[in-house]
């Protein structure tokens, strides 16, 4: 999500700092304002498959009792730490009076993965143009995990996608065993193409694929409470206000119905938090989300606005903010 850039069909635009904005060009003059709202997420909050006034950023301004500016910095299949970094690199510098900090189904999961090739195999939505026609993310993230009970990013910096392209085996790749979502049996090892000519080998390996028993780092509950805590203690530390959402995906109305990760992940967490399924359930079923997509339709991305701006949270804030000096 770099600055000042345009999707090929048309759809998405970014301005400063990259924060989605309608068009090309359009700045945001970071002079003290009111009321300024920034949002930190994943697809779900950027408005992945929307045009830029039907998501629910947009969308937010006619819910709240006074006017704010609100800056839109999701970035699609982010992760918690990723959206922590998204906010001390690029939100920051804005002085919010809020940040919105937002996650999906799997946010939380991908937290403990390290290579988007194991995150995404097979991506419809994310990264899919000519360059990359399988739609695949071959880059590595920041991954954090917790040394002497402190979150640091241990693989930094991150390998290069030449050192990643240029890896004999899936195995070799650096901090490879702290990718949770890194399964031998996907890929091919060095020592299996010696029994290729086995007829019984490939079977078995397609029978019983390799699976891994043991991952390192810490928990994925350890690292996102942690990550979680360490964003609100940051953003207070900032005078901004923090408010953890959890945006109810696509995901949570599969069947048979389970909880999601994420959501998961904030229950247990002992830190407060805004839960948007309820706000959803009160639309039709066929209203929630774009008709064979995986994101919120027009009336889901009003569904969630609406709440939002009338979650304690906001309606108390907002109307408490008077016009700068």
């Amino acid at each position: 999500m770099g600055p000042n850039l345009r999707s090929s069909d048309g759809v998405y635009f970014t301005g400063d700092r990259g924060m989605r904005v309608s068009e090309t060009g359009v700045t945001r003059p970071a002079t003290r304002v009111a009321c300024r709202i920034a949002l930190v997420g994943d697809s779900h909050t950027f408005g992945e498959e929307l045009k830029f006034e039907e998501t629910w950023s947009y969308l937010l301004k006619d819910y709240l009792p006074q006017p704010c500016q609100i800056l839109n910095f999701g970035v699609g299949g982010s992760n918690v730490g990723q959206i922590y970094l998204r906010y001390i690199q690029d939100v920051r510098p804005w002085h919010p009076d809020m940040v919105i900090f937002a996650l999906s189904s799997w946010t939380a999961q991908r937290t403990i993965g390290v290579y988007g090739l194991n995150m995404f195999p097979n991506n419809k939505t994310l990264a899919c143009s000519k360059t990359w026609p399988s739609c695949q993310i071959p880059w590595a993230q920041p991954r954090f995990d917790l040394r002497e009970h402190e979150l640091a990013p241990i693989n930094l910096p991150l390998p290069s996608l030449e050192t990643i392209a240029k890896a004999k085996s899936m195995s070799d790749l650096p901090y490879i065993d702290y990718d949770w979502f890194y399964t031998p049996g996907n890929w091919e090892l060095p020592r299996w193409r010696y029994m290729y000519n086995s007829y019984l080998f490939r079977l078995y390996v397609t029978w019983f694929p390799l699976w891994r028993s043991q991952h390192n780092g810490s928990s994925m509950e350890a690292i996102n409470h942690a990550l979680l805590r360490l964003f609100l203690r940051t953003t207070k530390s900032d005078g901004a206000t923090p408010v953890v959402l959890y945006l109810p995906d696509i995901n949570d109305y599969k069947e048979p119905p389970r909880e999601m990760p994420s959501r998961r992940i904030l229950r247990i967490s002992g830190i407060e938090y805004v839960d948007l399924r309820p706000c959803l359930d009160e639309i039709a079923a066929g209203d929630r989300f774009i008709p064979n997509g995986e994101h919120y339709s027009l009336k889901g991305s009003m569904a969630i606005a609406r709440c939002i701006a009338q979650s304690p949270p906001l309606r108390h804030n907002v109307s408490h903010r008077t016009a700068p000096e």
